[in-house]
């Protein structure tokens, strides 16, 4: 093949490994996922895009330990990149770590104000907290911004439901099954609001 020729075909394979990737994350193939970003971070070690990328889909598929190592040096060498404080927040998080959880996600935020999910997760991690009040806000305003995030809705009716407010989880994660009717938490979580309702009636 002529030189041009060749620089279009690995352009094209490119694009079609990118889109492969994106189908897979997007079919929930986790393990297919994290196997083709390790293969990208081998191949482009510079490239810490795919790293950030891989510790995402290592949290998504529950390999904390894997995830852990790789997500503090993303921090320290790419500081800047609010989705690695994102990913920190995340682990820290679940390691049920939740100020210091709460203070990533609050320097992912500084770098990107607009980012929903970010503060949809530090919402839930301060209703695991004496942060109700706040959490209850932030989701409030989340949900004033996008009511169709089924996730937000969740969040919050959680939220409600540590604060004690069956009654108002109830609506809420009524609205979270009906943006996503195949979220299992939302319906497990809206069997608990309605049995603890109906505790409060008796």
């Amino acid at each position: 093949l002529r030189p041009v020729a060749m620089v279009g075909v690995l352009l094209v394979a490119a694009l079609l490994a990118a889109e492969v990737t994106r189908i897979r994350e997007r079919n929930r193939d986790f393990a297919t996922a994290v196997t083709l970003w390790q293969q990208n971070l081998r191949d482009w070690p510079a490239n810490d895009r795919s790293a950030t990328n891989l510790v995402a889909a290592l949290i998504r598929e529950g390999r904390l330990a894997e995830a852990g190592p790789l997500a503090g040096r993303l921090v320290r060498e790419f500081p800047k990149r609010h989705r690695n404080w994102f990913n920190q927040g995340r682990l820290l998080a679940e390691a049920g770590q939740n100020a210091a959880a709460i203070a990533a996600f609050d320097q992912a935020l500084r770098l990107a104000p607009g980012d929903i999910d970010c503060r949809i997760n530090r919402a839930i991690v301060r209703s695991r907290r004496p942060d109700l009040a706040a959490a209850i806000s932030e989701l409030n305003a989340v949900i004033g911004q996008r009511p169709d995030l089924a996730k937000a809705w969740l969040a919050r009716g959680l939220a409600w439901l540590r604060a004690g407010d069956p009654a108002r989880a109830i609506g809420d994660l009524e609205m979270a099954v009906r943006l996503d009717p195949d979220n299992t938490a939302a319906h497990r979580n809206l069997t608990v609001a309605r049995q603890a309702l109906e505790g409060e009636v008796r």
